[in-house]
This record gives structure tokens, sequence and C-alpha cells, in this order.
């Protein structure tokens, strides 16, 4: 552990922006592999209409 506050807020900082490049790195992958047919069919999604029932 950092002795430091300064490099405790570094160490924090850092850790922080990991996560969202890990995230962000997964999500893309993710998104990469998915089957075509997938993506095909959330957009062929029926819209809801806007009566009482549904």
């Amino acid at each position: 552990m950092p002795a430091a506050n300064p490099g405790q807020t570094f160490a924090v900082m850092e850790m922080l922006i990991g996560q969202l490049f890990l995230i962000t790195a997964v999500a893309k992958v993710i998104n990469a592999w998915r089957p075509e047919r997938w993506r095909a069919a959330e957009t062929e999604v029926e819209p809801r209409s806007e009566g009482g029932t549904p």
C-alpha cells in the first residue's frame, strides 16, 4: 500500500481506470462474438401499442 496520500490517490485512480478499460474490452469482445441472427432478432421486435392493454 502506498505510504503517502498522493500515492494512494494515484493507486485508486489507476484501479478505477483499469476497471473501466476492462468493462469496455469485455463488452467489445461479447458484441463481436454474438451471432448475426441474434442482432437481427433484436431489431425485429414489434413496438408496443400505446393503448391500455399490452
